[in-house]
């Protein structure tokens, strides 16, 4: 199953943890950039979500570097005087930016929605169509490889460098 990386304060992720839809990716939180980077390596990451401000920028920027296809996701308490912040992150390839303390309730659905299964899964959408896959018993056949392949049970050695 692919993870989530968190790599925000404490109450920012047990916010997320709580509003994470069910099932779906697992949450695995990170304390230092050396961590995530490790976590990297061991799994198949869906998504990143870390704070920019106190000089996160550069972690998000070589992040992007690193992993382009990634999505990152920005989480901290924004406050109006943060918009050079926001602007950077928008640049930097941020896929979405949720504000701590305001996003808390749906901040998990949020994230949900920009990860590489979420991206993976529409770009998918058609392809029963295109395929033309009529008959109920191929259909279930397409909905069981895209679980699988969603749950990381294929056995399909994947890499993100």
């Amino acid at each position: 199953m692919p993870a989530i990386a968190v790599l925000v304060p404490s109450p920012a992720a047990v916010a997320l943890r709580q509003s994470l839809p069910r099932p779906g990716s697992a949450l695995v939180r990170v304390r230092t950039p050396e961590a995530l980077w490790r976590l990297g390596q061991r799994r198949l990451l869906d998504a990143v979500v870390l704070s920019p401000l106190g000089g996160g920028l550069a972690l998000v920027r070589e992040l992007h570097a690193r992993w382009p296809v990634l999505p990152l996701v920005a989480f901290a308490p924004f406050r109006p005087d943060d918009g050079e912040a926001i602007v950077a992150c928008r640049e930097a390839g941020v896929a979405a930016l949720l504000v701590e303390g305001v996003d808390d309730a749906v901040a998990g659905d949020l994230v949900a929605r920009v990860t590489l299964t979420a991206r993976r899964r529409a770009e998918m959408e058609d392809a029963p169509r295109v395929l033309r896959l009529t008959e109920p018993l191929q259909r279930q056949v397409w909905e069981l490889v895209v679980r699988e392949v969603e749950a990381g049970e294929t056995g399909v050695a994947t890499s993100m460098n």
